[in-house]
């Protein structure tokens, strides 16, 4: 974490969400994304959460459960019972709703997918927690983040990283700075199973 960046955080808009902070989600034990191929945009997601648990654990990537909903219906029971579900579901953290389009701009040129609403809504959660959980093993003599600050690191965060993952995921257009989206999806090939591949790839980001 760099405390030399001086950033401004977008206002959170919850959508038919839930009030569960992501604490609590990550608690649960167990995460939804859907099967089949990983993108960067459901990868970046578990790997938000297994931060998240880590900081809860004080163990290095500890990983979390994850289950993988082969359709929407699937997804919702899960929802319904209160998981975090992700890119699947059509619920508060999934982009396929035709009808809950959602866009950092007027111009629409930067579409929110899964990874920019979760971060957007527990961005700054997961960035407080985790200097928390480093000022607790005292690392690099860090301190607990104010509010203001974490939201602040949030929106740069997002500007510099988390936008390009969404508008590849989105519109398959890719640019400078996003290689990632490449990188992770030349992973599909990989002859390991899929939470196997999930755990490569949290490994490697």
């Amino acid at each position: 974490i760099d405390s030399k960046i001086d950033i401004i955080f977008m206002n959170i808009i919850v959508i038919g969400g839930t009030n569960m902070t992501f604490k609590e989600y990550i608690n649960k034990g167990t995460v939804v994304v859907h099967d089949g191929k990983m993108h960067a945009d459901d990868a970046f997601c578990v790997a938000m959460c297994n931060i998240m648990r880590t900081t809860q654990t004080h163990e290095f990537i500890k990983f979390i459960n994850i289950e993988f909903a082969p359709n929407h219906e699937a997804a919702k029971k899960f929802i319904d019972d209160g998981y975090l579900v992700m890119d699947i579901g059509l619920g508060e953290f999934d982009h396929h709703d035709k009808d809950n389009q959602r866009y950092r701009d007027e111009a629409k040129e930067w579409p929110m997918a899964a990874f920019g609403r979760l971060w957007e809504k527990f961005g700054a959660e997961l960035i407080h927690e985790y200097s928390k959980c480093m000022a607790e093993e005292k690392i690099e003599n860090i301190t607990v983040l104010s509010d203001e600050i974490c939201e602040k690191y949030s929106r740069i965060f997002d500007d510099e990283f988390v936008k390009h993952i969404d508008r590849t995921d989105c519109t398959g257009q890719s640019s400078y700075p996003n290689t990632m989206s490449l990188f992770i999806s030349a992973m599909n090939v990989s002859v390991d199973n899929r939470i196997s591949r999930f755990r490569r790839v949290y490994e490697i980001l």
